[in-house]
């Protein structure tokens, strides 16, 4: 067994007899689609389901990765000519 037959069973009931929700075999397990997309997954005895945020969130805004990390202390500007090193206790 794949996937557990019990769980699968309880969410069968849920959407009663809508017919945008289907059911199929997916990953080794049993995934339930609303309307093509996959909103629920059955692997093992592990559940699986699709959320979406309700405000959008934005991801990292800058380079595709963050620049690399310097060991050496930060620099602070408390006056544009002049550069102060910050001191750590």
């Amino acid at each position: 067994m794949a996937y557990d037959e019990g769980l699968t069973g309880r969410i069968r009931q849920r959407p009663g007899s809508d017919p945008d929700v289907t059911q199929r075999r997916m990953f080794g397990g049993m995934a339930f689609l609303y309307r093509g997309n996959m909103a629920v997954g059955v692997s093992g005895d592990d559940l699986m389901v699709r959320s979406v945020p309700t405000t959008p969130t934005r991801t990292w805004p800058g380079p595709r990765h963050p620049p690399p990390r310097c060991d050496r202390p930060p620099e602070v500007r408390l006056d544009p000519r002049r550069r102060v090193r910050s001191h750590r206790g």
